[in-house]
């Protein structure tokens, strides 16, 4: 992630045959995700801003290719499914975040976690 070497595990939710031209033991891992049905401006928004943004950061730095959404009732009752393209996850968004802006961030906040514990804390701490 930027100039840091990040070695991390991710759990798949699941699984499916590659569609396509793709070899026969080809498989495309699913990130799985719920959510309440957007009622509001506000649900949507809330949805774009910061849901969808973890999402995406979620399954890009794994290279998971596609998130799956139930969209739930009051009730916890699955009313809809939809499938999203991880890498479109920012144009679907329009703007409420932006991917180079996270992903520097989190070069810059690994950073500095190594700067300290190399170096350790700052004099007087």
């Amino acid at each position: 992630l930027g100039g840091n070497r990040v070695l991390f595990a991710a759990e798949m939710d699941c699984e499916r045959p590659a569609e396509g031209k793709a070899p026969p033991k080809a498989r495309e891992y699913l990130e799985l995700k719920t959510t309440k049905l957007l009622a509001t401006d506000r649900d949507r928004a809330t949805l774009e801003r910061h849901k969808m943004a973890k999402w995406w950061l979620q399954s890009f730095l794994v290279g998971v290719r596609r998130v799956v959404c139930g969209f739930r009732d009051d009730d916890g009752i699955l009313r809809k499914v939809q499938d999203f393209e991880t890498r479109q996850l920012p144009k679907f968004v329009r703007g409420a975040w932006k991917p180079q802006v996270m992903l520097n961030f989190g070069s810059e906040a690994l950073g500095w976690l190594y700067d300290v514990v190399v170096q350790g804390p700052p004099e007087g701490r």
